[in-house]
């Protein structure tokens, strides 16, 4: 057997936003690495490590940078390059795609003096249409996982794949084909004999990828490593010394697919299950399998339109927005590659104050006119209404009727990206006014909510909207309790620079007496992960002001107002009824872990004011809720 064998160092998942935990990875590992190839010549490697990652080394440990320029000059290693802020690029408009690249290469080139040619992707998540984008910016070769090839005969030969006019070369990089701690040199070619037997014919090359543990553990083994730099069955090489002087080239087509680590997870939330029939899973089922990475990546998506639609202005200001996007798409923002789970909320936070940011210089950038619009914001099909106020932006949805989106300037958070649950072998949320008309019920002294009829499952229909005046009109109709009564919603919206006024119209429309509990619920995230108790309530019930700090609290009636007062952020909730209602109001906790016990928990929330309903045949009542948006240092006396 005559084998070139290519070893690929992939570091995407590095949090490359703790500077701590990027100097844990230099002392513990990096800087080992970089001492052995130093030290012996014969071995070769490519490495993916992060833009930010290099860039902190180079301020941080310069002589890091200086030992890479040396293994470089002397083609020892290899840069894969890639994104700037290892984005999910399928994801992205082209233009992001190429900026990206653009910026990427442009850092190697001034820090390492060597652009790169080659790329790897973050969590191998591919599609063919990222081509064009590829090629445009000079990429000539990319590492695909070989689960993604269709033909499993050809991963161990070079391929090329095209897409409009374009096209790229293909190497397959091999996880499972890491040589195994305490493992022979003739074993190990034993094992990827038996592999690569069945390959097409042509001039084989065996990428394969590891982290850092693999190669410190395999480097530890001095006899394997030395034997297998003197093999005569074997010549290491990097993938771009070995594609320049590879001659056939196998035409392919890979269709969209990823890490076959996250695929597994894209059916079922946090469960691993194989594909969903015949096609594998993709980074678009695993962002419908969790709403939470899909409503951080339609605001990114926003955002990224507003500036590519933006025209005058600042340029400046343009320009600092572009790059604020660019940051927001970085990949760990919407999946964690060490567990496979979508990342934690702590992450995903941390992306809507940048998309925030980036709009806000879109709005600095010339004179900003508050509105109110409709159009298909997240392309479910359906139009939803999109609130651009002075001090937030929110999104208004038909499923449910709920506001889902409530991102507040100028740099703050999505306060609605919060309490998922699952629903329909989907992770889904809850954001601010979801109603439900159930049973009252007590359990053990504490107020609880039963089964019942919940509007939020339901899709609501427009009834009249008015952009001039910002009010929006819609309803549904749905059916209550085991007798199925006919019970119609009436849900009137008005946006206001501050917040928001919805009246509810509550209709029977059965030939029977309705009796219930009419429940409106706002759900808050957790914007500040240093703290469980982020949240402070105070309440005025039968004219008396109590503070109740973050405990949870239940009445059955008689409350006026309530205030919300988030320190961290420092901003007040102020929600006002209509007329005294019942309370409930908890800190909700929702564990998202495996086995291993890796993982998050993301906190909410969660407010409840509630209205009995005694309805006669035919009758309706009306509530409404009032909630205003203020700067905690402009408060005043309640």
């Amino acid at each position: 057997m005559s084998l070139t064998v290519c070893f690929h160092l992939d570091l995407h998942g590095l949090n490359v936003s703790d500077s701590s935990d990027l100097n844990k990875v230099y002392q513990g590992g990096l800087k080992k690495l970089l001492k052995y190839l130093y030290a012996h010549q014969d071995f070769r490697l490519a490495l993916s490590l992060p833009a930010p990652a290099i860039q902190h080394y180079s301020q941080k440990n310069p002589e890091a940078i200086d030992l890479f320029r040396d293994l470089l000059s002397r083609s020892q290693i290899e840069f894969l390059g890639g994104g700037y802020y290892s984005p999910i690029f399928p994801l992205l408009f082209p233009i992001d795609r190429t900026g990206q690249i653009e910026k990427m290469a442009s850092l190697l080139r001034n820090v390492l003096g060597k652009r790169s040619r080659g790329l790897s992707f973050f969590g191998c998540i591919w599609e063919p249409s990222v081509i064009p984008s590829l090629e445009s910016c000079g990429i000539e070769y990319i590492l695909l996982d070989s689960e993604l090839i269709p033909h499993p005969e050809f991963c161990f030969i070079p391929m090329v794949s095209s897409e409009q006019g374009k096209c790229v070369k293909i190497l397959a990089e091999h996880r499972n084909l890491f040589p195994n701690p305490g493992e022979s040199l003739d074993k190990w070619i034993e094992r990827v004999e038996e592999k690569t037997r069945d390959s097409a014919p042509g001039e084989k090359c065996l990428c394969i990828s590891g982290s850092m543990e693999q190669f410190l553990t395999l480097f530890d083994d001095k006899d394997f490593v030395s034997a297998l730099c003197s093999s005569e069955k074997i010549s290491l090489s990097t993938p771009m010394a070995f594609l320049e002087s590879a001659t056939n080239f196998e035409d392919v087509y890979v269709p969209a697919g990823m890490n076959p680590n996250l695929s597994e997870l894209a059916v079922s939330p946090y469960e691993k299950k194989t594909g969903r029939g015949l096609f594998a899973p993709t980074v678009y089922d695993f962002f419908r399998t969790y709403q939470q990475d899909m409503q951080l990546y339609k605001r990114m998506m926003y955002v990224s339109l507003l500036i590519t639609q933006s025209h005058g202005g600042d340029k400046m200001r343009k320009k600092a927005a572009q790059e604020k996007v660019w940051e927001a798409q970085a990949g760990e923002s919407y999946i964690d590659l060490n567990t496979g789970f979508p990342s934690a909320p702590k992450n995903q936070q941390t992306a809507y104050r940048i998309l925030n940011q980036a709009e806000q210089f879109i709005r600095d950038s010339k004179n900003f006119l508050e509105s109110v619009t409709s159009f298909d914001y997240d392309n479910d099909g359906l139009k939803e209404f999109v609130c651009q106020m002075q001090n937030f932006n929110a999104v208004i949805s038909l499923k449910g009727g709920m506001l889902t989106d409530l991102n507040v300037f100028p740099c703050g958070p999505n306060y609605a990206a919060g309490k998922f649950e699952r629903s329909e072998n989907v992770c889904c949320g809850s954001g601010f006014f979801r109603e439900r008309l159930v049973e009252l019920s007590d359990d053990e002294g504490r107020t609880c909510f039963g089964e019942g009829l919940d509007f939020s499952r339901l899709v609501f229909s427009k009834k009249k909207f008015d952009a001039k005046r910002k009010e929006i009109q819609m309803e549904v109709l749905g059916k209550f309790s085991a007798m199925a009564l006919p019970v119609f919603l009436t849900k009137n919206y008005r946006v206001f620079s501050n917040g928001f006024t919805v009246q509810y119209i509550l209709a029977n429309r059965s030939p029977f007496p309705l009796r219930g509990t009419f429940v409106a619920e706002l759900n808050l995230s957790q914007t500040d992960f240093s703290t469980e108790s982020q949240y402070s309530i105070e309440v005025i019930q039968n004219e008396n002001r109590n503070h109740l700090g973050n405990e949870n609290f239940s009445a059955d009636s008689a409350i006026s107002l309530i205030q919300i007062t988030d320190e961290s952020e420092k901003r007040l909730f102020l929600v006002e009824p209509n007329e005294s209602a019942g309370l409930l109001t908890e800190n909700v906790s929702f564990d998202f872990r495996n086995e291993s016990g890796e993982g998050f928990t993301a906190r909410t929330r969660t407010v409840q004011f509630y209205w009995p309903v005694d309805l006669a045949a035919g009758l309706s009542m009306e509530k409404s809720l009032t909630m205003t948006l203020m700067p905690l240092k402009n408060r005043g006396k309640s």
